[in-house]
């Protein structure tokens, strides 16, 4: 099930965008959830009090609380990386505004049906991604933690600590074999002690790492250049 939320205070909009967008759920044969909101405010209520979504369509010219302060939102008080924003708007001059909020993708509008299609697909691969699990023991307990919930991981000698959005844990294991399991999923090798999740990094310098819950983590020096590398490879992958 995809959650997919649309929020724009044009209510034709929406419902364009609901009708396209059920539309192509069957034709990739994806059952999805749609809520529709035509305020920010409306929007975030809904988020504080526990709504999730995979994806948001959120219209940058709203009225009292706009697109933009929305995303602030979503990304900085609530702390949430994973949800993937579709930013839509009628002008195009918005890309530095937009930064901070690290959106997943723009659409103009009025909205074209396979720009639409385009980045319905490619958000549907990237999610389905994440909601596979990484497996761990701790003693003789096997445990599942989702790819997209986890931040970090930290080697220390033979100790493995894993930083989720819900705490952390720690079980003994090697970060090579971690990585086995992780390359596909965009996890970044940052350090000998540190891998990532790219998903989760609010911010990245050429020395550090910040990620969504404020933890800094350094570069090392031999890895600069690779992390900016696969930044870049990662970014291209998703357009």
């Amino acid at each position: 099930m995809l959650t997919i939320g649309i929020c724009d205070d044009e209510k034709s909009v929406c419902a364009n965008l609901e009708y396209a967008l059920k539309e192509l759920s069957n034709d990739n044969l994806t059952d999805v959830e749609i809520e529709v909101f035509y305020s920010g405010e409306d929007l975030i209520d809904f988020i504080s009090k526990g709504g999730y979504f995979d994806i948001i369509l959120l219209d940058i010219a709203l009225e009292k609380i706009d697109g933009i302060e929305v995303g602030r939102i979503i990304r900085n008080e609530m702390k949430n990386e994973v949800t993937q924003i579709v930013y839509i708007s009628r002008r195009k001059d918005y890309a530095m505004a937009l930064f901070e909020v690290r959106p997943f993708d723009f659409i103009l509008k009025p909205i074209d049906r396979e720009e639409l299609k385009r980045v319905f697909k490619t958000a549907l691969r990237l999610i389905k991604k994440s909601n596979l699990s990484f497996q761990f023991n701790i003693g003789n307990t096997t445990i599942n933690r989702l790819m997209k919930d986890i931040l970090y991981f930290e080697s220390n000698n033979r100790k493995i600590k894993i930083v989720t959005i819900d705490g952390a844990e720690s079980f003994y294991g090697k970060m090579d074999d971690v990585l086995i399991q992780t390359q596909r999923h965009d996890f970044l090798y940052i350090h000998k002690s540190y891998l990532i999740n790219y998903n989760h990094a609010s911010a990245i310098t050429y020395t550090q790492v910040t990620m969504s819950d404020g933890t800094v983590l350094p570069i090392s020096q031999k890895r600069r250049k690779e992390i900016r590398d696969l930044q870049l490879r990662i970014g291209r992958r998703e357009k």
